[in-house]
């Protein structure tokens, strides 16, 4: 197996070889260096699957590198594999309840279109979008909608939505802001990202996501979605954007090109 110098993610086809993880989380230089993001909690000399920690996590990941000192015996060996069989037993359970509670993009639409029906423009959503740049015409059409924390929408919505509330009649908004959906190249709305007027901690797009009831990934490929933007008319051309806000929207507009949008941390992947 060769990788590039770059850190490669992980995924279905290579695993993890510290964790086994084939989300992305994990990364792998080509000298067998090992980003670990399941141990971060590793300290320094820390042995794992024939791997040892040589730098403790200061982020997100350890760092790991093949184990060479010969200390590992059959026992020990078993009893890794063990543990790991184990590990990917509980992530396919995991995984098939996801997919389980993850409805279909045309599902997600029909209900999403319902939801932003309901919902309209508030004169701060406006000011914000007039200072990005969005001209009138945008602003018609953008299908941007303004929300408040706990935004009730009247009626009763399937919970396997990815953002209804427990009660089934409020969204999942802990603050005021605006939703962006999200499209598949089918032009589906598939989920939603909230951006927030004011953010408590920086961070003003999040994501409409209710994951102890609903499935944000689409499946068969158990991915966050990214958005697909179309220009007006005929495109000239196909752009990629960091974002799935008002980024992708007003590229796909100026350039005239099919823009296809991503938060940061995926594109790596």
């Amino acid at each position: 197996m060769s990788f590039s110098s770059r850190p490669v993610p992980t995924s279905r086809q290579v695993a993890c070889p510290v964790c086994e993880d084939t989300r992305g989380a994990c990364r792998i230089l080509a000298d067998d260096t090992i980003f670990c993001h399941s141990f971060v909690d590793a300290v320094l000399g820390e042995k794992v699957n024939g791997y040892v920690c040589v730098k403790p996590a200061s982020g997100h990941t350890a760092t790991f590198i093949p184990d060479n000192s010969g200390e590992w015996n059959e026992q020990q060996r078993q009893e890794w594999e063990q543990k790991k069989l184990a590990r990917l037993e509980q992530a396919r359970e995991e995984e098939k309840q996801q997919e389980e509670r993850s409805l279909c993009p045309q599902r997600r639409h029909e209900l999403y279109s319902q939801i932003f029906e309901r919902l309209s423009l508030d004169p701060i959503t406006l000011s914000d979008l007039e200072r990005r740049g969005f001209t009138k015409s945008d602003i018609e059409t953008c299908n941007f909608k303004s929300v408040v924390a706990g935004q009730y929408l009247g009626i009763s919505f399937d919970k396997k939505l990815s953002g209804i509330g427990a009660d089934g009649r409020t969204l999942a908004t802990k603050d005021d802001g605006y939703l962006c959906p999200i499209y598949d190249i089918d032009g589906n709305i598939v989920s939603c990202q909230i951006r927030l007027h004011n953010p408590p901690d920086g961070n003003r797009y999040r994501w409409l996501s209710t994951p102890n009831t609903a499935t944000l990934q689409l499946y068969p490929e158990g991915e966050n979605p990214l958005t697909i933007v179309r220009p007006e008319g005929r495109p000239e051309g196909i752009g990629l954007v960091e974002g799935t806000g008002a980024k992708p929207f007003l590229a796909a507009r100026r350039l005239r090109q099919i823009i296809i949008g991503a938060a940061g941390g995926q594109w790596s992947s």
